[in-house]
């Protein structure tokens, strides 16, 4: 099957993205196993204990290194997901991932399961021992 030009360059532009896509950077992984990259590094300082913080996030299953089914997702801008950090509010990992943030910074966190949902799962979404995968934009926090 031969391609005509115009299809030729269409099937190239559908690869383009995927070639120009940056590697992501290392990531640092902490003292209790959360590991992160930031994406943007955001400006002023980072959130204290107590303040709410509005944030854009996504999550997925993660497995051997491959990201699996999202499980849930907060992406309006105009409705933010919020919550008081360092209340156990969130899973253990994303409240200390977010901790370090500042405003405007857009972060991946790699959680185990021990900083996550552990061995009780959440439903039928995360099963028990699920490490998890986060996409977070902090907006703000007050």
């Amino acid at each position: 099957m031969r391609l005509s030009l115009p299809r030729m360059a269409v099937v190239f532009l559908c690869f383009l993205p995927a070639l120009a896509r940056p590697a992501l950077p290392p990531f640092t992984t902490t003292a209790t196993g959360l590991q992160f990259v930031d994406m943007r590094p955001g400006r002023g300082k980072p959130p204290a204990a107590g303040q709410t913080c509005s944030l854009l996030y996504r999550g997925w299953l993660y497995n051997d290194k491959l990201r699996g089914p999202l499980f849930v997702a907060a992406q309006n801008p105009r409705q933010p997901f919020r919550f008081q950090l360092g209340q156990g509010k969130v899973v253990a990992g994303l409240d200390e991932g977010v901790k370090t943030m500042k405003a405007g910074a857009k972060r991946v966190l790699i959680v185990p399961s021990v900083l996550g949902y552990g061995d009780q799962g959440s439903g039928d979404a995360v099963p028990p021992g699920s490490t998890l995968l986060f996409e977070v934009e902090l907006l703000s926090f007050k």
